[in-house]
């Protein structure tokens, strides 16, 4: 599961109301907990501020994920 929305739902929160606190666009938010963000360094900073995590943690975890999502559909391809 990604980290973000694995976090989200641990601390009671709905999606508009994490990115209301990120101060971020919901769509934004919905591309980083679907993996589909290329570049989500700036709220995985805010993410880490929020939830008191270290950033680069959040940030292999985030890239983990991105990386198990490409194989899935590699592998559906093949």
């Amino acid at each position: 599961m990604n980290p973000i929305i694995k976090m989200r739902k641990e601390n009671g929160l709905t999606r508009n109301e994490l990115s209301l606190v990120l101060d971020v666009p919901y769509s934004t938010l919905a591309e980083i907990e679907n993996s589909n963000y290329s570049n989500p360094r700036q709220v995985i900073r805010k993410l880490a501020d929020v939830f008191d995590v270290d950033e680069d943690l959040l940030l292999r975890d985030y890239n983990n994920c991105r990386e198990e999502k490409r194989k899935e559909i590699m592998n559906k391809i093949k």
